[in-house]
């Protein structure tokens, strides 16, 4: 994930999708939506063993696309 690349959210192990998704919502306030959703599919994946769809990986990777070329709210 770039944004742990670009240090807006710390590379801890034991972090849950959901504790990045937050870290990163409020450095990013108009994207905690996308970004609740995006945790929402990463649980539903790896713990509820569903497969996502090429459109939803599609949607994730487009999100780190955008905010990669953002810049955080300091």
């Amino acid at each position: 994930m770039r944004q742990v690349e670009r240090d807006r959210v710390e590379d801890l192990p034991q972090a849950t999708a959901h504790e990045l998704a937050s870290a990163l919502g409020a450095e990013f306030p108009a994207h905690r939506h996308l970004l609740d959703r995006s945790a929402d599919l990463f649980d539903a994946v790896l713990y509820g063993h569903r497969p996502a769809t090429r459109e939803q990986a599609l949607d994730v990777l487009a999100l780190d696309d955008e905010l990669a070329g953002r810049r955080a709210r300091r």
